[in-house]
């Protein structure tokens, strides 16, 4: 197979987000607030189950003294760091979507002129059939 992929390397969105025009403003939707309260909570989510799962060889420890892979992980730094940066991910998108959705404004006049007063403006110059396209 091509490199990055199989059944492991599915390239699919953990977020699909989508472009709606709420007239006078295009926004996208879920909002990018919206998006990264999901990914604390799944991140924390993911965290505090740990603190329900034991480490390995603990059988003869009495349950009260095990160790939880909660303990393992918080202790880790690489873990610690990842779970920064999925906390903080969507805060460095939300510049390039503002961009992005400031280029729809260029075709706002279709949702924020009046539609009829500029037909009435367009049949007035009693157009030719070549001027309809």
């Amino acid at each position: 197979g091509s490199a990055g992929g199989g059944f492991l390397f599915v390239e699919r969105p953990f977020f699909e987000l989508f472009v709606n025009l709420q007239t006078p403003k295009v926004q996208i939707t879920p909002d990018l607030d919206d998006v990264q309260n999901a990914i604390n909570k799944s991140a924390l989510a993911v965290l505090k189950c740990s603190k329900a799962l034991f480490d390995w060889d603990q059988d003869e420890v009495p349950e009260e003294e095990r160790r939880t892979f909660f303990d393992d992980i918080t202790c880790d730094l690489q873990i610690a760091v990842v779970c920064l940066l999925l906390t903080g991910s969507v805060q460095g998108l939300k510049q390039n979507v503002t961009k992005y959705l400031e280029r729809f404004y260029e075709y706002q006049w279709l949702w924020s002129d009046d539609k009829d007063r500029a037909y009435s403006k367009f049949m007035a110059t009693k157009p030719s059939l070549a001027e309809y396209e």
